[in-house]
């Protein structure tokens, strides 16, 4: 008999050389009040957390409720799994939550294709204060008028990158990416000129200024480049980067790094023309690392989320079944730094059916979120 049982969020424990037996088990202290019985964890599917310096987590996706309470798009829990009271949102959001981002200040920009947050008018990008409330100083009221806000990434001057599929914001055309001041005007002197006719899902500000973009284009301003980009930091093309003829199919997720690197996952099957089934590590110049080792790579479905620790150990999720080089991998696997497979990393027989990923790294423990598990 199938049991559907539906997890809100899940603690894999990455525990110390002494505990590597405890690997990849639930961590059943978070979220401690849903048994299973109780509550149905969130209704629907989660595509953001952002996890804040008093370890408490928000939360956003699709979902109208949490454990059978109303809980609409967004919230944010405490670091046992309760829901935080103080995070007040009013009557919240009128449409789904994409990405969330947050700032050195504590402040919280949240994107996706809302209209209006509590009332107040909101172009599908927002910034809250801390405790929820709407901050007046960032005014998106016009904002992107049509399509979904997909990422958001910060600039260490407080300037801040958008991507989606939206096509104009504050009524100039914008084509899938822009910058805004940290008012939330758009920054006019970023040059992307005619921009993507197809969608960008991801961006990354890097160390030294110049942005990558992944999703699933082709063309960037009149610039053939399949599926990744990396520009300059005054929004025009940066030739530097050398990633030949691209990926044959879409990019959906991308981790940095410290030393420049990058590991990309998606559905990818080639890269430059180079068999890399659905996961590959560029050098910083874009070519390919040849000392990530993923031999046959993921047999079939896709890769939709990254996420590396500081020991440079890379925990990768998405629809994936069949095998990852030979090994058996199940929707979620973790790897050494290397590209090989980390020993004593259990999840069991793994997950039937996935949604959507969503990965953050606290202390020891990575917070893995989806939100429909069947299980036999």
């Amino acid at each position: 008999m199938i049991k559907n049982i539906f997890y809100s969020l899940i603690l894999i424990l990455i525990c110390s050389q002494t505990l590597f037996s405890q690997q990849g088990k639930i961590d059943s202290s978070f979220n401690a009040l849903d048994d299973g019985q109780n509550g149905d964890g969130f209704d629907n599917t989660v595509r953001t957390l952002l996890l804040q310096k008093d370890g408490t987590l928000l939360v956003g996706g699709d979902y109208l409720s949490l454990n059978g309470a109303a809980t609409s798009y967004l919230t944010r829990l405490n670091p046992e799994g309760s829901i935080d009271e103080s995070f007040n949102t009013g009557t919240g959001f009128n449409g789904k939550i994409y990405a969330s981002c947050l700032q050195s200040d504590g402040k919280i920009i949240v994107g996706g294709n809302f209209t209006s947050y509590n009332g107040i008018s909101a172009g599908r990008i927002i910034r809250l204060n801390e405790d929820g409330s709407y901050d007046a100083t960032f005014n998106t009221t016009i904002g992107a008028t049509t399509g979904i806000v997909y990422d958001i990434a910060v600039q260490p001057d407080g300037e801040i990158i958008i991507v989606g599929s939206f096509t104009k914001y504050n009524n100039s055309t914008v084509n899938r990416v822009a910058r805004l001041l940290p008012n939330g005007t758009l920054d006019s002197t970023f040059l992307t000129g005619s921009g993507s006719a197809l969608n960008i899902t991801h961006a990354k500000v890097l160390s030294d200024q110049k942005i990558l973009l992944t999703g699933n284009f082709t063309v960037f301003n009149g610039v053939s480049a399949n599926r990744i980009i990396r520009l300059n930091a005054n929004g025009t093309f940066d030739s530097t980067f050398n990633s030949g003829i691209g990926f044959n199919d879409d990019v959906n997720a991308i981790a940095l790094q410290p030393d420049g690197k990058m590991v990309l996952g998606g559905n990818f099957t080639l890269f430059n023309n180079t068999v890399a089934n659905r996961i590959i590590r560029l050098n910083e110049d874009g070519t390919k690392d040849e000392s990530f080792v993923t031999g046959s790579g993921f047999s079939k479905e896709g890769v939709s989320a990254i996420r590396i620790n500081k020991n440079g150990d890379i925990m990768v999720g998405g629809s994936f079944t069949g095998f990852y080089n030979t090994t058996e991998a199940l929707r979620l696997i973790f790897l050494q730094s290397d590209g090989s497979i980390k020993p004593n990393f259990d999840i069991g027989s793994g997950h039937c059916f996935c949604f959507s990923f969503s990965f953050r790294i606290r202390r020891r423990r990575f917070l893995v979120c989806r939100r429909l598990f069947y299980c036999f």
